[in-house]
């Protein structure tokens, strides 16, 4: 006989699977109190978990500094192995993007690396978890990953962010989270003027 804990974690994993690029479905659990007293110690009790549709950020919102934490794994099949066990299959870099510097996210611009081809640079390559980014080559990457990082500064420089802006839009690229992000610097300072 199986206890109330082990029905209540049989539900933990979600394996449906969405058609969406970049979206997954995950369990998430929800919690009751169980002390009113708050303390640095505060007891919980999961009371099961509620199956909600995770989708990747889009430029406004990385241009605001969210951050979306990722499982390490899908889960997708079930097999019934016994009569009560269960085995689920996990699946690693499960969703793909192709996209340009200015739309990785911050926090994987460090960990960038290269791809060459009969030793010629062809573009970048990074993943998070079970996230894969392919990232085509342009003329201005340093010119992005500069202004990322004068972005990420309490107080960026105003005519620094207007330089790099104007090399990068020269290239042809219009879109990503770092230039919504300079844009938005810079159009605040029109409008205090």
């Amino acid at each position: 006989m199986s206890s109330n804990k082990e029905v209540l974690f049989d539900n933990k994993y979600s394996v449906k699977k969405s058609t969406t690029p970049g979206v997954f479905f995950h369990n998430l659990p929800y919690i009751e109190r169980m002390s009113t007293v708050r303390d640095k110690k505060d007891k919980v009790n999961v009371d099961g978990f509620v199956e909600r549709k995770i989708r990747h950020l889009n430029d406004e919102e990385m241009s605001d500094g969210w951050r979306l934490v990722l499982p390490n794994y899908i889960l997708r099949t079930i097999k019934d192995l016994d009569n009560n066990n269960k085995k689920y299959n996990r699946h690693w870099k499960f969703h793909k993007f192709n996209m340009h510097l200015g739309q990785v996210p911050y926090h994987l611009m460090c960990k960038v690396k290269k791809v060459y081809n009969d030793d010629k640079l062809v573009g970048y390559y990074v993943r998070d978890k079970i996230y894969e980014y392919r990232i085509s080559l342009s003329e201005v990457d340093k010119d992005i990953l500069n202004l990322a990082k004068v972005l990420h500064y309490p107080c960026p420089n105003v005519r620094r962010v207007k330089d790099l802006v104007k090399i990068i839009q020269s290239e042809g690229i219009r879109d990503g989270w770092v230039l919504l992000k300079a844009n938005k610097i810079l159009g605040n300072l029109r409008k205090r003027n």
